[in-house]
């Protein structure tokens, strides 16, 4: 594109603008001045397009570089549970329980800070989980039992080979967090903290 507008630009006139006139040599010289001062901002525009291009070409590279094989198998195995999480959740009316695709550390299931109001999930210094949230903690193991996550590697193989075949390794498993609060447990308690 840029080559061609500076073709045109240098190109000499050969016809004669309008009849009975005359070209003179001056005047081209002055035309074609006046014409490469009226169209400079082509130029800068041609450069700024050319460079947003490369830009462009760029981060699709390095899209193309990150989105290797092992880690669009994860982020597809990922969305599998997801998406059977979310249906579950509908299916059984679970409306309360949020569900979040992290795509790095998998699904999150949480349960809101307000779902039984002026009630915590566990008493200060306690282990013992509050009788009001035990039919939501059901609900949840419900939910992770309906996933069938023991039969996941051999429904989902394909999948799993792409990333094992990476020499990198599929497992699933389970974590839960929570957080404690500054009151120690008892002595007699049942669990013992570590600082891990």
């Amino acid at each position: 594109m840029s080559l061609l507008l500076l073709a045109r630009l240098t190109q000499k006139k050969t016809a004669v603008n309008s009849p009975g006139l005359v070209n003179n040599p001056t005047d081209n010289a002055a035309e074609l001045q006046r014409i490469k001062r009226e169209r400079l901002w082509l130029f800068t525009y041609i450069a700024l397009f050319t460079s947003l291009l490369a830009f462009f070409i760029l981060i699709i590279s390095l899209i193309e570089l990150e989105g290797s094989t092992p880690k669009r198998n994860y982020q597809k195995l990922v969305n599998i549970l997801h998406q059977e999480s979310l249906r579950y959740q509908q299916q059984e009316g679970l409306g309360w329980l949020n569900i979040e695709n992290t795509l790095t550390s998998g699904i999150r299931y949480t349960l809101p800070a307000n779902l039984i109001v002026n009630t915590l999930l566990f008493d200060s210094a306690s282990a013992q989980i509050n009788p009001r949230y035990t039919p939501y903690i059901r609900s949840l193991s419900d939910l992770l039992s309906a996933m069938q996550l023991e039969q996941f590697s051999t429904q989902h193989q394909k999948l799993i080979k792409g990333i094992e075949a990476a020499g990198y390794q599929f497992k699933i498993f389970i974590r839960i967090e929570g957080h404690t609060d500054s009151n120690p447990l008892a002595p007699t308690a049942r669990f013992k903290i570590t600082s891990s």
